[in-house]
């Protein structure tokens, strides 16, 4: 009789937090102020992280003493179209707005942390609560997103 092994998605399940920031800085500065306050040594990514047609930007950071991953990346993407209107004017500007994390749709970026222990995760997210212009930073529980996929198109960066 042949024996047969189900392979468990666990196995495809990669462990992260995430931590959810409102502000009004730039991704640029966001970042900058990260790698001051909670030494992320965050940096542009070469590509940007792409989700249909939209594109959020992207910033990865390593940290090789322990082993930690961070990822820095834009939950709102505007973009601005001129429609072609028959009334009375010609045309006018539509802004159409998507997402990276539909259920946070408050959250200007998410901030992605891999494999960092309970302990330290807390310590990262008070320290970014003390970032002057990040009006709010809060954990988010990864388990009950509905658009967690959104967050796992990219490899890591170690």
């Amino acid at each position: 009789m042949a024996a047969t092994y189900k392979i468990s998605t666990e196995l495809y399940e990669e462990s992260f937090q995430l931590i959810a920031l409102h502000t009004t800085m730039s991704p640029f500065t966001l970042a900058y102020n990260l790698n001051q306050y909670c030494g992320l040594d965050l940096e542009r990514s070469e590509k940007d992280l792409q989700l249909n047609a939209a594109t959020f930007p992207l910033f990865e950071g390593y940290n090789e003493e322990l082993d930690y991953s961070f990822y820095l990346m834009g939950n709102v993407y505007l973009k601005e179209e001129n429609v072609n209107s028959n009334g009375l004017f010609e045309t006018f500007t539509s802004t159409i707005t998507n997402y990276l994390i539909e259920e946070y749709k408050e959250a200007s970026y998410l901030l992605r942390m891999d494999e960092v222990p309970e302990r330290h995760f807390k310590n990262y997210l008070k320290k970014t609560q003390a970032i002057h212009k990040v009006s709010l930073a809060y954990a988010i529980d990864v388990n009950k997103l509905k658009s967690k996929q959104n967050l796992i198109l990219f490899n890591h960066a170690n």
